[in-house]
């Protein structure tokens, strides 16, 4: 299941960062002087569990910047003082000015089972943001603890939200070659793990795994349609995903020619084998000979033959 913070908070105003400023130290905690502002887990206790963090953003003109460094800690492991409360301190915080009043969020996600908190988010994981705020730096440089701690940011809990429905978005494939395998991949967003795949296929051929094979032993030419539908744990399906292929036809290779025995004065029976050549009622072959003339047919008699190589 998905989590989101709710903050329940007044409206701030405040400017949007949008130049590259100075660097301006910040006080990246929410337990300072006895006015902690805890976080709570989703049963209403204080947030414990060193897999948490607690990451900082700046609102800037091109949207939200992770602020590396500066604004990243983890919470207290369970047993230890101070629940609720993650590990931060005073930093340096680059892109503002002193004086300046910015727009935060803080977000909080469990790293060790997510790289990012959109990768948290869109998985459902456990996860949230605290919404924007005010933040305003003092004019001084440095400012006192008291001026660089994040006076607005309140009282977080986590909720439970349920992951966004499964969705198909595309398949990827190599280019379709006549004789070759083609494993298609579907790219799936949402839904909660283990999700179930059903790929129905041509010729009433069914497929449940992931990545589907088809054409088996060798694509032939032409047009294939197929569809995808995926269904996760929580028994959410996709409407059927159609899609199609066309694989072009591939210029016919000769694997075997010969004759059956060749006498002077005598017809000679020849017969030869190629791939790519499909359908097998429209293939053409021709027999060339050294004088000029020639025989059609994949199985064919040539003319009478005199002495010498042909």
């Amino acid at each position: 299941m998905r989590s989101a913070f709710r903050l329940f908070r007044p409206t701030f105003a405040g400017l949007c960062v949008t130049a590259l400023g100075q660097s301006v130290p910040v006080n990246f905690s929410n337990q300072v002087f006895g006015t902690d502002r805890l976080v709570y887990d989703v049963t209403g206790q204080p947030l414990v569990g060193t897999n948490y963090r607690a990451q900082l953003y700046l609102d800037t003109v091109t949207g939200l910047v992770a602020v590396n460094g500066a604004g990243t800690g983890l919470f207290r492991a369970p047993g230890t003082s101070a629940p609720g409360t993650w590990s931060g301190g005073t930093r340096d915080l680059s892109g503002v000015d002193a004086g300046q009043t910015v727009q935060l969020e803080v977000r909080i996600w469990d790293v060790a089972q997510f790289g990012t908190y959109d990768a948290a988010m869109a998985a459902g994981g456990v996860t949230g943001t605290s919404g924007l705020f005010s933040y305003s730096f003092a004019p001084g440089n440095p400012p006192s603890p008291t001026d660089s701690w994040l006076q607005n940011l309140t009282t977080i809990r986590l909720v439970d939200a349920p992951a966004p429905p499964p969705l198909v978005e595309r398949i990827t494939y190599p280019t379709p070659r006549e004789g070759d395998a083609l494993p298609v991949t579907p790219v799936v967003t949402g839904g909660t793990a283990p999700l179930r795949y059903l790929w129905q296929l041509p010729n009433g051929r069914q497929d449940t795994n992931f990545v589907v094979q088809l054409g088996g032993a060798g694509l032939r030419p032409g047009i294939i349609d197929f569809n995808l539908t995926v269904t996760d744990a929580d028994g959410r399906s996709t409407p059927p995903a159609v899609f199609r292929i066309d694989v072009p036809n591939r210029a016919p290779e000769v694997r075997t020619a010969g004759a059956s025995g060749a006498v002077e004065g005598e017809r000679v029976a020849v017969s030869a084998a190629a791939d790519y050549a499909w359908p097998p009622a429209a293939v053409r072959a021709t027999w060339t000979l050294a004088d000029g003339r020639s025989v059609n047919g994949l199985e064919a008699l040539l003319p009478l033959l005199s002495p010498g190589r042909h």
